[in-house]
């Protein structure tokens, strides 16, 4: 098996995303998710890459695409500023509007239940696909409960136009199992 492989070099497999390896030695971090026969790798430093892709052609045919635009159907964006790093004033803007949503929002909460399942947890999902008429993009939802308590909800526009209703679904099924595995 390949991924016995990458343990062997010193990744770590991940317990709750099982197609994500970490490599850590010190301050370096490398994380790699395979998929099939496609590999995404990022690293704290370009020339770690660079090497480990030559480690890996050595046992494999490698071809490196460069820099990720799509992976598993989902188009990647870079953005060439980061907001801790050169926060502007459209940034100081947005956290004094999530400030003063979260000041007026003190005195609201959610009412939970004792319940004899309430170690249960539960999640719902759905999308539907193409549902903007303007845009084509599909909107995807999900619920999950504790017991009888709503815990976790999230619905919105999926970023990128989907090309069939399985893959709309697959996403949000995606969102919602990345939401209850950090639950």
């Amino acid at each position: 098996m390949v991924s016995r492989g990458y343990v062997e070099i010193g990744f770590v497999q991940s317990r709750s995303n099982f197609p994500m390896f970490v490599y850590r030695d010190g301050p370096e971090i490398m994380i790699l998710l395979l998929h099939i026969d496609d590999i995404v790798l990022t690293a704290s430093y370009l020339s770690h890459i660079s090497a480990f892709i030559r480690t890996l052609g050595v046992e494999f045919e490698v071809k490196d695409l460069g820099t990720l635009n799509c992976f598993l159907g989902i188009e990647v964006s870079h953005l060439s500023e980061s907001f801790m790093s050169s926060p502007s004033d459209a940034h100081f803007e947005v956290v004094k509007h999530i400030l003063r949503y979260l000041k007026d929002a003190l005195g609201h909460g959610l009412l939970l239940q004792r319940s004899t399942d309430s170690s249960l947890l539960v999640a719902y999902s759905d999308a539907n696909w193409a549902g903007c008429p303007n845009t084509r993009r599909s909107t995807t939802g999900y619920y999950v409960f504790l017991g009888p308590n709503l815990i976790s909800w999230s619905a919105k526009k999926q970023h990128t136009i989907s090309r069939s209703s399985d893959e709309t679904e697959y996403r949000a099924l995606a969102y919602v199992c990345v939401d209850t595995v950090w639950i």
